[in-house]
């Protein structure tokens, strides 16, 4: 098993933002020793069983006594069909990050206490379990993340025609979610897939929910097409701990191919199936967004040093450094 202090710092403390579980593990261990309890254990005590969450859980041996849908590796051949993700259960160490298994119903439970300024309401008189100044904290751009977002404690924070948009979500192991809220219509929405592919129904069902509940309409930015000798300088590989990137041209269009390295859940896990290469266009300055699924709608940024010399591309939220 790796240990966090024998892996490479990417960047001084921050140089650059990039979404990193790691954070959460830490978060984790902190609560264990303020506590005095298991991670799992007072994550329960002081959130769960306070809200009325009666069907999120940590561990199998909980999940397993109700109806758990199980998590699917995607296969990108039509023909194929879908694998189980094997081993159920993630490291102890994931669970601050992405551990918890949870219902729709739960996660719209959890959604109302962000809703109504720390109080959570089942039947009756609320109970209050954050003052209202601390989930206004949360809910406050602290940091500036990828693609026009935002990062609060630890909400992804956009707007749309002045409305702002908190997010979160993520994938485990064959399993995607995601969570949106609209504070100022009382607006919230969650989608639970078993599938590590579950991202592109997400993107389909968030954004027919923003236009037809609230009006909202996400805009997409306008894909623009450069010279070759515009575009050679992006060219190459990318590299990460768990997937590399490569960016290349062929007839004439600009194609971006994804190359996990296995190495999720477990450091001997081999690599899932590689997506088929996707068309890609730039959209604005160091910004690209991708045209074809899997990855239709993904954008990326390539940021650069203090110099102006390209180092990084930024999709998916995490970095990738220019091979």
């Amino acid at each position: 098993m790796l240990r966090l202090e024998y892996l490479p710092q990417l960047t001084p403390l921050g140089e650059v933002w990039s979404y990193c579980n790691a954070g959460f593990y830490l978060a984790g261990r902190a609560i264990e020793v303020v506590t005095g309890q298991t991670y799992e254990a007072a994550v329960s005590d002081l959130v769960l069983a306070p809200i009325g969450l009666r069907r999120s859980f940590y561990f199998a041996e909980d999940a397993i006594t109700y109806r758990v849908a199980a998590g699917h590796r995607a296969v990108y051949d039509k023909a194929g069909t879908p694998e189980v993700a094997r081993p159920w259960g993630l490291a102890r160490a994931v669970n601050p990050a992405g551990g918890l298994v949870s219902s729709v119903d739960d996660m719209l439970t959890y959604a109302r206490l962000h809703l109504s300024n720390g109080e959570a309401r089942q039947s009756g008189p609320g109970v209050r379990l954050l003052q209202p100044a601390t989930t206004t904290q949360m809910q406050a751009p602290l940091v500036e993340a990828a693609n026009g977002e935002w990062m609060g404690l630890t909400w992804f924070i956009s707007e749309i025609d002045g409305v702002r948009l908190l997010r979160h979500g993520g994938t485990t192991h064959g399993q995607t979610a995601t969570l949106w809220l609209a504070p100022a219509r009382g607006f919230g929405l969650v989608v639970l897939t078993n599938s590590d592919r579950g991202s592109e129904l997400h993107q389909e069902a968030v954004r027919w929910a923003l236009k037809h509940y609230l009006r909202l309409t996400p805009r997409d930015p306008e894909p623009r097409q450069l010279g070759e000798d515009e575009v050679a300088p992006y060219l190459g590989r990318y590299s990460a701990v768990l997937d590399d990137v490569e960016l290349y041209r062929r007839a004439g269009e600009l194609y971006l191919r994804k190359e996990p390295k296995g190495g999720f859940p477990v450091p001997g896990t081999p690599a899932p199936p590689a997506p088929p290469p996707v068309r890609a266009a730039f959209c604005g300055p160091d910004q690209i967004t991708l045209l074809d699924e899997p990855m239709q709608g993904t954008r990326g940024e390539f940021l650069r040093d203090t110099g102006g010399r390209l180092v990084w591309l930024r999709i998916g939220g995490r970095i990738h450094r220019k091979a």
